[in-house]
């Protein structure tokens, strides 16, 4: 969140482990429920999460759909939003 780098791609070296972070959003009927977890020995996202635990609701939210968008290589979408992102110039 602050610009800190937490998985170096560029660096190739066998010690550089990739760590994931994933991500899952649940929609209800009045309601969404997110979450994000890590496996517990990825310590390279306790700062992460420190820092994410300490910003308001909208900051936290403009962040989730940031991650969504940059970093997912799986999303899916309801078909029955296909307006939504076919019809916003801003989306498409």
């Amino acid at each position: 969140m602050d610009g800190f780098i937490i998985n170096n791609t560029k660096n190739l070296a066998k010690e550089n482990r990739i760590q994931k972070l994933h991500l899952a959003i649940l929609p209800l009927e009045d309601s969404t429920f997110v979450l994000a977890f890590y496996h517990k020995k990825d310590k390279k996202y306790s700062n992460l999460r420190h820092q994410f635990n300490s910003v308001l609701k909208d900051k936290k939210l403009a962040f989730i759909n940031y991650l969504i968008f940059a970093y997912s290589e799986n999303c899916f979408f309801s078909i029955e939003r296909k307006e939504d992102f076919t019809c916003n110039s801003k989306l498409s």
